[in-house]
């Protein structure tokens, strides 16, 4: 798990601040990347990084956001990967949200909140499914963002934080084509131009590719926020339903 001693991204009035350090984000014992054809193993996993960073009056850990972005162009997305891998931390975040476009995942239910996953002051696994699967016979491989202790593979209530949606809107999901909410799907319009997470050529066929990174994030006393490096958490290939 690398920890960033210096060179953290921090938003605020007076500038950066690099006076905090913050741990990124690592694998859950998952890798998922575009070429993978099994759809039981289309999803994300890594393990969030709380303990270890600071938590002295001055400065909070806050939790970690997840950032995602729609292509359909495997090779750029691929490319841009290339790039933010070989940035600095304090170059690394800003390519990533500013320059690159990425968008924070949403949720259905509930209250925004910002970052995605609270802190709980323990590291703890996140598992992200974006679409869904044989939900028709079966919840085991519905769409839905959950956190626990240890490793998952598939959906279990008792651990569900909500349903993943695209920052155009919380109605919006992942199971592109798809015009409205049914039993066994949601409602997933395609990307199009001008949609703000997405970057390519509007398609009504796909395939489409979904990128996603997680940020650990934290304040200190003067409301600066500092971001860790990003951590790559895979990409996936999503056919039009």
């Amino acid at each position: 798990m690398a920890v960033l001693c210096c060179g953290l991204l921090a938003l605020s009035a007076c500038g950066l601040d690099t006076s905090h350090s913050l741990s990124s984000s690592s694998s859950g014992g998952h890798s998922v990347d575009a070429t993978t054809l099994d759809p039981t193993q289309i999803y994300f996993s890594f393990q969030t990084s709380e303990t270890g960073n600071d938590q002295s009056g001055s400065f909070t850990f806050n939790g970690t956001e997840v950032y995602y972005k729609i292509y359909t162009d495997a090779s750029t997305m691929r490319g841009r990967r290339a790039v933010i891998d070989n940035l600095a931390a304090t170059e690394a975040y800003t390519k990533l949200t500013s320059d690159y476009g990425y968008q924070k995942l949403l949720l259905k239910e509930g209250s925004e909140t910002s970052p995605l996953i609270q802190s709980a002051n323990r590291n703890r696994y996140v598992y992200i499914r974006l679409n869904d699967y044989n939900t028709a016979n079966s919840d085991d491989y519905r769409n839905v963002i959950q956190v626990g202790n240890s490793a998952m593979t598939k959906y279990d209530s008792a651990l569900m934080l909500g349903s993943p949606r695209r920052s155009i809107g919380r109605s919006c999901g992942f199971d592109f084509g798809v015009s409205a909410d049914s039993a066994a799907y949601c409602r997933s319009p395609v990307p199009a131009s001008g949609d703000t997470d997405f970057y390519g050529t509007t398609s009504s066929a796909g395939p489409w590719y979904v990128d996603m990174y997680a940020v650990s994030v934290g304040t200190d006393s003067r409301g600066s926020v500092s971001y860790s490096a990003p951590h790559y958490c895979g990409s996936v290939t999503i056919s039009k339903y």
